[in-house]
């Protein structure tokens, strides 16, 4: 029922982040459909996403070019927004999970907290995250949701938690933040 791509794209963010029964590896964030990114044989296992075949925790990677190759099926350009570092989160929902800015919660060697004080010394971010860009704006499938009402630096300004002065992560710096339209190219 949407009659624009902004809107199209919002719903299927929407779908993905809370309508597919999905929830965040917060353990590693380790990628379950996004296969071989390191070396080199990059591709997308989306039926088996959407049948959950490969279970129902995802990372980022998953959310993204899942809505990226789903937008596409549908005629939208968009694009895979990769950037590292990331740091810390700003409170935020995380897929199948709830209000969180400690994503790796389940990780011993982290705080055991989904919200931790910000300042605490064993909080965890991300290293890295990946996000999907429109003419229109960003979305976030796993983090938020983030439904294009924000431009990249907007983005940035929001997520990243920039107040923290644990040193784990250079926070706000955005140094490698790519398009990666392979992952779409190759399927």
């Amino acid at each position: 029922g949407a009659t624009t791509e902004t809107n199209a794209l919002a719903k299927l963010t929407q779908f993905l982040f809370s309508g597919h029964g999905l929830v965040y590896d917060t353990v590693r964030g380790r990628s379950m459909y996004l296969k071989d990114l390191v070396s080199g044989g990059n591709f997308f296992e989306l039926t088996s996403y959407y049948s959950k075949g490969n279970g129902n925790v995802v990372n980022c990677y998953d959310q993204a070019t899942a809505l990226t190759m789903s937008g596409r099926l549908l005629g939208i350009p968009s694009s895979l927004i990769f950037m590292r570092p990331f740091g810390y989160i700003n409170e935020t929902n995380l897929v199948g999970r709830g209000l969180c800015n400690n994503p790796f919660y389940s990780d011993n060697s982290f705080h055991s907290s989904m919200v931790c004080p910000t300042n605490a010394p064993n909080r965890s971010g991300f290293g890295n995250h990946m996000f999907v860009q429109h003419s229109s704006g960003c979305f976030d499938s796993c983090a938020g949701p983030i439904l294009g009402q924000w431009s990249l630096s907007e983005y940035v300004l929001n997520v990243i938690d920039t107040v923290t002065t644990n040193t784990l992560f250079r926070t706000g710096t955005v140094l490698d933040a790519h398009e990666y339209p392979w992952v779409i190219e190759n399927q």
